[in-house]
């Protein structure tokens, strides 16, 4: 059902009122209700969907979390990256290294 409210926002106003309403959303807290300016298909949304947390979320891991990703995303980028382009490589042309599993295998002996 999101997916289909996020659908109608992008087709009925190009995806500018759309981005603007997103965006607002990420700063709600728990239990707040939605800004009223937002666009009648998300506020209907929200008031019919039963949005909630697992008993499991803490927020303030969730901040670390997000702090630690904030101070490294370089490092974190730039590790997916580099991890992705061997296999990328492998499944373009040199497939024996993944079928060998010598890519994977000794990874800290070169």
């Amino acid at each position: 059902y999101a997916d289909d409210v996020v659908k109608q926002l992008y087709e009925s106003t190009e995806g500018k009122v759309a981005m603007t309403a997103l965006h607002s959303l990420m700063h709600l807290r728990n239990n707040e209700d939605p800004p009223s300016h937002l666009p009648a298909v998300l506020r209907d949304y929200y008031a019919t969907s039963n949005i909630k947390l697992p008993s499991w979320y803490n927020p303030e891991s969730v901040l670390r979390g997000q702090m630690f990703a904030t101070k490294h995303v370089r490092s974190i980028c730039c590790s997916l990256l580099f991890r992705s382009l061997p296999y990328t490589y492998c499944f373009r042309g040199a497939r024996l290294l993944l079928l060998s599993e010598n890519l994977s295998r000794n990874v800290n002996s070169r």
